[in-house]
C-alpha cells in the first residue's frame, strides 16, 4: 500500500520564487508544485528536525491551494509517493525525485488561510485525479 500522510507548512515551489508554482496545461488542467516543511521533534534530544517534501497536485486541488495558500500556510496533505526519473540534460546522467501526489488537502489555520480566505470545510477533495493516478 502506498499512502502518506503530512502535516507541516507550505514552504516552496519549484521556481523558487512562489509558495505555490501554479501552471495551466494547454488543455486548462492545473498542476501545482510545492513543498510542505515538516517538523519532527528530536527523539531523546531538545529541539526538532526538519524536513522538505515535494508535491505535486492536480485540477481543482491545484487551484484551490493556489488560492488559499501562501508560504507559511500549515496544511495536511494526503498522497503517494511516486518516483520521478529522467536524464539530465547537462551530463547525462540518470536522476530521479521522490514526491509526494497529492490527493486531499486541509488547511490548518483555522477559519482562514494565509491568503485570508475562508477555508470552508477546511479540506479540498480530490476527484479529478486521471493526470498522474
Amino acid at each position: 500500500m502506498n499512502n502518506v500522510t503530512l502535516s507541516g507548512k507550505v514552504a516552496g515551489g519549484s521556481n523558487g520564487k512562489d509558495a505555490i508554482d501554479l501552471i495551466c496545461t494547454p488543455n486548462g488542467k492545473f498542476i501545482a508544485n510545492f513543498s510542505i516543511g515538516v517538523s519532527e521533534k528530536k527523539y531523546g534530544e531538545d529541539g526538532y528536525e526538519n524536513h522538505f517534501f515535494n508535491c505535486v497536485c492536480f485540477g481543482k486541488t491545484a487551484e484551490t491551494l493556489s488560492n488559499l495558500a501562501d508560504r507559511g500556510t500549515n496544511i495536511q496533505i494526503v498522497g503517494k509517493l511516486s518516483q520521478e526519473q529522467w536524464d539530465d540534460k547537462n551530463t547525462g546522467q540518470k536522476r530521479s525525485m521522490v514526491k509526494v501526489k497529492v490527493m486531499q488537502i486541509g488547511y490548518l489555520d483555522g477559519e482562514t488561510t494565509a491568503k485570508g480566505k475562508p477555508t470552508g470545510d477546511n479540506s479540498t477533495p480530490q476527484n479529478d485525479t486521471q493526470e498522474g493516478f
